[in-house]
């Protein structure tokens, strides 16, 4: 099982705002040069404009990473179907592979039109630090290879020719154009990238509590919140 070259990596998320550890995934998987093009897709929430311009300044030197403006502007919800079944139809002829954390991935029964969304594209699960839950049945019963004894999560590798990649079942109608056969099944890789401890919510309470965030975001970003301030909190 290996990623196919000339794949589209899609990462959706509120990026609110965007940090280290966002970007240090990005880095991470174009340095495996599978993907052709990288879409960080913000989704529809305020303050949207100031998202999307970290955002710009966080991948204004690399050529690779593109915004995707799907979501924010869509009439629809920001449901990740939708952002799948769009840059299937643009990139037809190019793999798919959703990025997403693993706390994301756990409760995929939850989310809008499960299990439909397996067949749209293949996975890229994120290992957040800590996490050590199985995987719940609702989603198990889609994997060929489930993870047995030991948590799979002891097992993850930094590279994919090493690390877990479970097939989903090939019973899924894989809404391909015409209904033909995917080339590629969908498949599910588990990595850890060992990633910055960081998250948007921790820079916003430093914000809001005079905190230093240095470390957390680029000096671009830090020096764009302490000038903007889009979360407010200088009121």
């Amino acid at each position: 099982m290996m990623i196919p070259q000339n794949s589209i990596a899609v990462f959706g998320g509120s990026f609110n705002p965007i940090h280290n550890g966002h970007i240090a995934l990005v880095n991470k998987i174009l340095e495996f040069k599978f993907f052709t093009n990288f879409f960080a897709v913000p989704n529809k929430i305020e303050p949207l404009s100031h998202r999307l311009k970290m955002l710009e300044l966080a991948f204004q030197n690399e050529l690779n990473v593109q915004i995707s403006r799907f979501e924010v502007d869509s009439l629809k919800p920001s449901y990740s179907i939708f952002t799948l079944e769009y840059f299937k139809q643009e990139y037809s002829k190019n793999e798919i592979f959703f990025i997403l954390g693993e706390d994301s991935f756990h409760s995929l029964p939850q989310w809008y039109q499960f299990p439909k969304i397996l067949e749209m594209s293949s996975f890229l699960v994120i290992h957040r630090r800590g996490w050590k839950k199985q995987l719940p049945n609702d989603l198990l019963k889609y994997l060929i290879e489930s993870p047995s004894e030991l948590p799979f999560y002891k097992r993850y590798k930094t590279n994919f020719q090493h690390c877990i990649a479970l097939d989903l079942h090939s019973n899924l109608s894989h809404s391909r154009p015409g209904n033909a056969p995917a080339t590629n099944p969908p498949e599910v890789y588990f990595l850890d990238l060992n990633l910055p401890d960081v998250s948007s919510t921790k820079i916003k309470e430093c914000l809001h509590t005079k905190q230093p965030i240095t470390g957390f975001v680029p000096e671009a970003i830090e020096q764009y919140l302490i000038t903007y301030d889009p979360y407010g909190t200088e009121n």
